[in-house]
C-alpha cells in the first residue's frame, strides 16, 4: 500500500473513530441504535433456508494446470501464466513465494527470480473448461458458470431424484463429480457444499487444492464457521476494505459481530452486507444470481460514515 494512500486511509478512520466515540458516550441514542440493529439481525436471519444443496467447484490453480498437462517439465519449478505487466494464475510453487493472481510480473519475478512466465493460451483452457462444464451439466442443466475456471450447481433436485438425503450420500456425488473430471481433464479442482451460493464458494477455499468441504446445515454450527473466518474471506471483500476495517480493529467475522451496533450506526447498507455473511446468509435459487458489485471498488461505504 503507497504511503500516502495509507496516511489518508488513517485520517479517514480516525475521523470514524471519532464519531463513535461520540456516538458511545450518547446513551440514549446508543440503546436506541441497538434495540435497531438487533432487530434487523434477527428479521435478517429469518431469511435463512436448509433446504438447498449448493456446490461451489473451483479448478485448482486452472491455468497454470493446463500448462503443466501440456508440458509436464514445468511441474516442479514455480510458473505463472501471464506477462510482465499482469499475472493470471500461478502455480502453488510460485505462491509459496508470494506470487499470485492479478500481480504484476515485474513484481513477482522480484519476489520470486527463478519464476518462468508463460503467455496464455486461453483457446487451451476454454477447451479444458468446456469439458468440465459438460459434467456439471449431467448434475445442473442451469449451472452458472463463473468463467473458464469456477461453477456453481444445485444439486437439490439431482439428489432428491436419486433418494440421496444424507451427508455421507452428498459427498459421495460430489466425490464422484471430482474423479469425473479428472478422469476427463487430469485436473484437479476443489469443491465446497453448503445450502446457499455464498457458503459453498467459501468453502471451495477451505481445503485447497483438490479438497472438499461439506458445512453442516445447523445454523450453530454455521455461524461457529464463519464467525473463525478473516474478513477477507467473505466475497466481494476486497484489501481496501479490508485495511479500513482492521484499522478499526476488525479483523474476523467474529469482530463484525462483536461490532455489530457500530456498523448499523455507521451504515445500514453495509451493516446488511455484513450481518448477512455473518449469519450465513446467501442466494438460494438460480432465479437470484446477479453480479454483485464488490464493496472493496467503491468508497462509498466509507463517505457514508462520515
Amino acid at each position: 500500500m503507497k504511503k500516502t494512500y495509507y496516511i489518508y486511509l488513517k485520517q479517514e478512520v480516525a475521523s470514524i473513530e471519532k464519531k463513535l466515540d461520540n456516538f458511545h458516550k450518547n446513551k440514549i441514542l446508543y440503546d436506541q441504535v441497538k434495540q435497531l440493529a438487533t432487530s434487523r439481525i434477527e428479521f435478517l436471519k429469518e431469511q435463512r433456508r436448509f433446504d438447498k444443496i449448493w456446490v461451489h467447484l473451483d479448478m485448482d490453480m486452472c491455468f497454470a494446470a493446463v500448462e503443466i498437462k501440456d508440458n509436464p517439465s514445468l511441474k516442479d519449478i514455480p510458473i505463472a501464466v501471464g506477462n510482465m505487466s499482469m499475472i493470471s494464475t500461478s502455480n502453488y510453487i510460485a505462491r509459496k513465494y508470494g506470487v499470485r493472481s492479478a500481480m504484476p510480473g515485474f513484481i513477482a519475478m522480484k519476489l520470486c527470480p527463478q519464476l518462468k512466465l508463460i503467455d496464455g493460451h486461453f483457446y487451451r483452457y476454454k477447451q479444458e473448461s468446456m469439458k468440465v462444464m459438460e459434467i456439471l451439466e449431467e448434475y445442473d442443466v442451469c449451472l452458472e458458470s463463473m468463467g473458464l475456471d469456477e461453477a456453481y450447481i444445485d444439486l437439490t433436485d439431482y439428489c432428491k431424484n436419486n433418494k440421496i438425503f444424507t451427508k455421507e450420500g452428498i459427498i459421495e456425488v460430489v466425490n464422484g463429480i471430482k474423479k469425473k473430471i479428472y478422469a476427463k481433464t487430469e485436473l484437479t479442482c476443489s469443491c465446497g457444499i453448503a445450502c446457499n451460493k455464498t457458503l459453498a464458494k467459501i468453502c471451495s477455499d477451505y481445503n485447497k487444492p483438490n479438497g472438499l468441504f461439506y458445512l453442516d446445515y445447523e445454523p450453530n454450527v454455521i455461524e461457529e464457521f464463519i464467525s473463525k473466518l478473516s474478513i477477507r474471506k467473505i466475497p466481494f471483500i476486497g484489501s481496501k476494505t479490508e485495511s479500513k476495517l482492521n484499522l478499526l480493529n476488525i479483523f474476523t467475522c467474529k469482530d463484525l459481530i462483536d461490532r455489530y451496533v457500530d456498523l448499523f450506526y455507521l451504515n445500514e447498507e453495509s451493516f446488511d452486507f455484513y450481518m448477512k455473511n455473518c449469519f450465513g446468509i446467501g442466494s438460494y435459487e438460480h432465479s437470484e444470481y446477479q453480479e454483485e458489485k464488490s464493496i472493496s471498488r467503491s468508497d462509498s461505504f466509507f463517505y457514508d460514515w462520515r
